[in-house]
């Protein structure tokens, strides 16, 4: 027997050890509630819950948030409420003006209570404020503007060629093309599209999605793109005011034919866009470049789902029309086409060889909107070949908007970033509304203002109908935020709160435990006492 080391007493004293140990741990939860008082209690539930926890509050908060949302709605209708009242007894007071049975006194009379609704009106959509903030002074309106500067050009070339038109053979008869306009339809029959890539090669755009938001869209191809169009059909000009049609992002071209008499041959039209050289501008037959088009500091703006371009934020720098004038010399037998600017400038001059034309005519004009040209009536009794070739450049500007506003108010309904509701309260005013100079000191005024009147209360009707679906919208999020809110709290609780019931169990086992192992380590230290009887 060994009495130095009692290694009964040693192992009974550690398993004591864990049995405090343990029971210091279970009442540690039972007093706070929570499984999980430190990372060591369970590391990974920590973060987890955590996490959770942070989602709840988000949840919790947004909800509150849309609340507030409600709130801020409710005042503004219920303004609006009082703006309709204001607006139907207005309307009250133009019909009554409009009866002839009202002399002027009586029309002045109706006219001062007039200006002192509107006066009214105006000061409900100046003064009618939710936590400061003002709400029908046009302030939360949902209209965007952008304003940029031209940051770079970059070029989609094309060449564009109209040829293979034989055999114009036209025997004391005439040839009249007016007010016509080359287009072709890119579904009509028998047009063959290879390698199509007609976007601009760059640009901006900017628009509202379904939820409010303000979205930039900046894209970008490489330069150059083919475009072949080819008809194969045959085009036998003995029909009248027929049309062929191609349009394409703005660029149009159309050929009618009209009078088209005693014609005795076919005509095969094509149409090749290629890639071309980069140049600045229009080239028309033979480099002839006129000033491309250009975007210059201006503004666009969308109200609502509308959109509308100032009038300055397009400047177009390129001349209204280019004119091809087209010369016939008789005692030369040769035909000049003279191509001038917008001022009458002389940019190209081409000669065509055996052509004998009874008059001077065919004036080809290019607008700003598309490709259109004028063939006034003339004779001819001779077969020639005829080809026009436009190389165009469209230029297209890269904008970089300096200065996007959305002053729609936005209310965080959800407890992460970007879950946001654009809520837009348009100028209630009565300049926004129209109604700022009604007059009713006649009866023809009177109509006029009725039908003003009336305008004015679809505006606010219309406004108002759009809060009454923002509040129902709100009231439906607030509603999930709460469900949310709950479920995940029911999770979270799951991993950090302690289950009492089955923590008392631990607790009750600890302390027998502690126990048991107290009795055995008295037993065990008595244990080398037996020693002594040994020395009797």
């Amino acid at each position: 027997m060994r009495i130095n080391n009692n290694l009964m007493a040693m192992n009974t004293h550690r398993q004591l050890g864990i049995a405090q140990g343990g029971g210091a741990k279970s009442m540690e939860k039972l007093s706070s509630g929570f499984r999980i008082n430190r990372a060591g209690d369970d590391a990974a539930g920590l973060a987890i819950s955590e996490k959770m926890r942070g989602q709840i509050r988000g949840l919790n908060q947004a909800s509150r948030n849309a609340q507030d949302g409600i709130s801020m709605i409710q005042t503004a209708e219920g303004a609006l409420n009082e703006s309709h009242a204001i607006l139907q007894r207005m309307r009250e007071l133009a019909v009554q003006s409009a009866n002839d049975t009202n002399v002027e006194i009586d029309r002045e009379e109706l006219q001062k209570e007039i200006n002192q609704l509107q006066e009214e009106l105006d000061r409900i959509a100046e003064t009618t404020e939710f936590n400061t903030q003002t709400l029908l002074d046009g302030s939360l309106s949902s209209t965007y503007s952008a304003s940029g500067a031209v940051e770079e050009l970059r070029a989609i070339d094309q060449d564009i060629t109209i040829s293979d038109v034989p055999y114009l053979s036209i025997d004391e008869g005439a040839l009249e093309l007016v007010d016509g306009e080359i287009n072709f339809d890119a579904s009509y029959n028998n047009f063959d599209w290879e390698d199509v890539d007609q976007e601009a090669d760059t640009g901006v755009e900017i628009f509202k999605n379904e939820d409010g938001q303000l979205i930039v869209n900046i894209n970008a191809q490489e330069q150059g793109s083919d475009v072949e169009l080819t008809s194969n059909d045959i085009i036998t000009p003995e029909f009248v005011d027929g049309e062929y049609t191609y349009d394409n992002h703005g660029v149009s071209f159309t050929i009618t034919e009209e009078a088209w008499n005693a014609a005795t041959a076919d005509a095969k039209i094509e149409l090749d866009f290629e890639e071309v050289p980069d140049d600045d501008g229009y080239d028309i037959t033979g480099g002839v470049n006129l000033e491309g088009q250009t975007f210059t500091d201006g503004t666009a703006s969308f109200e609502n789902d509308e959109i509308s371009i100032d009038a300055s934020a397009l400047l177009q720098d390129f001349p209204e029309a280019a004119q091809v004038t087209v010369d016939y010399d008789d005692g030369e037998n040769t035909m000049i086409v003279s191509i001038l600017d917008a001022d009458g400038n002389a940019l190209s001059e081409d000669t065509y060889e055996d052509v004998d034309l009874s008059s001077t005519g065919a004036d080809f004009v290019y607008d700003n909107h598309g490709v259109s040209f004028t063939v006034e009536t003339f004779d001819a009794d001779a077969e020639d070949d005829f080809e026009i070739t436009v190389d165009m450049e469209r230029e297209m500007t890269e904008v970089t908007p300096e200065d996007v506003e959305d002053r729609s108010i936005q209310l965080q309904i959800g407890a992460n970033e970007d879950q946001t509701m654009s809520v837009s309260i348009e100028d209630m005013g009565t300049e926004a509304l129209g109604i700022d100079a009604l007059d009713l000191t006649s009866s023809e005024s009177a109509q006029e203002a009725i039908s003003t009147v009336n305008d004015a209360i679809e505006k606010v009707s219309a406004q108002r109908s759009d809060l009454g679906a923002f509040q129902n919208r709100l009231e439906h999020t607030i509603s999930n935020l709460d469900n949310s809110a709950e479920n995940l709290q029911a999770a979270e609780s799951r991993i950090r709160d302690v289950d009492m019931a089955q923590e008392m169990m631990e607790l009750t086992r600890q302390n027998i435990l502690q126990q048991a192992s107290t009795a055995m380590l008295a037993q065990a230290n008595q244990a080398p006492q037996s020693v002594l009887q040994l020395l009797g």
